[in-house]
């Protein structure tokens, strides 16, 4: 084996361009989304949420069979948008920053050392519609929507040096995002196509209209494994992810 150095090799490419703006998508889909609700009715209030984040992907049916991945723990926080619909009923509208990932104890994807752990980048917007049971000066909700996230970048890290066949590439690097991953940097670790979308679950106990406690979970539909040029490779990745955050209410 030899050694390679990760940032001699390439410090920038054409995709670490394009993901300078990859955000912008969703923060003018939320902007408009916003505007919106602010013109149809005055009583939309915006909030803020903040807490932790248990994410893992699945990697399943790859030509090397399923691979063995844990939950990672990472932060979310964000902006959500709440509008009274109807008698106990409510709409909730997120920008949400998530941070997602997996560990595994010998690596992923031909990445091989222990301790092997992906951290990625991701905005979401989540949309809620909810159902509220006042209980005293308290009120429970519930509620249940499709979520649309974009990822845009992120690290990985292990214990050893990992080793991609005979080549050690250091124990830190890149993560991308891509549709194509025959355009991929040889050292960033290619996470799977970066939009995702799925259901997401909503419970929470919100204090004098103000304060909440939240638990969500996040179940991704959408098949995350890249083609290679004009091949598209055997298996499917899969987001899901738990969280856990406090809420309130301007």
């Amino acid at each position: 084996m030899f050694r390679f150095d990760a940032h001699s090799f390439l410090s920038f490419s054409n995709a670490g361009k394009r993901s300078l703006i990859k955000p912008l998508f969703v923060i003018i889909i939320f902007l408009v989304l916003t505007l919106a609700l602010q013109l149809a009715n005055a009583q939309t209030r915006i909030g803020i949420k903040a807490g932790v984040n248990l994410s893992t992907l699945s990697i399943s049916n790859t030509g090397a069979g399923n691979e063995d991945t844990n939950y990672l723990l990472g932060a979310q926080f964000g902006l959500t948008l709440n509008k009274p619909v109807f008698d106990h009923w409510s709409l909730q509208l997120g920008l949400i920053y998530r941070e997602m990932g997996f560990s595994s104890e010998r690596g992923a994807n031909g990445f091989n050392a222990r301790g092997f752990k992906v951290r990625a980048d991701y905005f979401s917007l989540p949309f809620h519609l909810l159902y509220h049971v006042n209980f005293r000066s308290a009120k429970f909700f519930i509620g249940l929507g499709p979520y649309v996230v974009y990822g845009v970048g992120g690290r990985w890290r292990s214990d050893d040096p990992v080793a991609i066949g005979d080549i050690i590439v250091g124990k830190t690097g890149s993560v991308g995002f891509t549709n194509d991953s025959s355009e991929g940097i040889f050292e960033s670790y290619t996470y799977g196509r970066p939009l995702d979308y799925g259901l997401t679950s909503l419970v929470g106990l919100e204090i004098k209209e103000r304060l909440s406690l939240q638990f969500n979970g996040d179940f991704g539909m959408a098949n995350l494994m890249p083609r290679f040029a004009n091949y598209q490779p055997q298996g499917k990745l899969k987001n899901s992810s738990f969280g856990l955050a406090l809420g309130f209410k301007f």
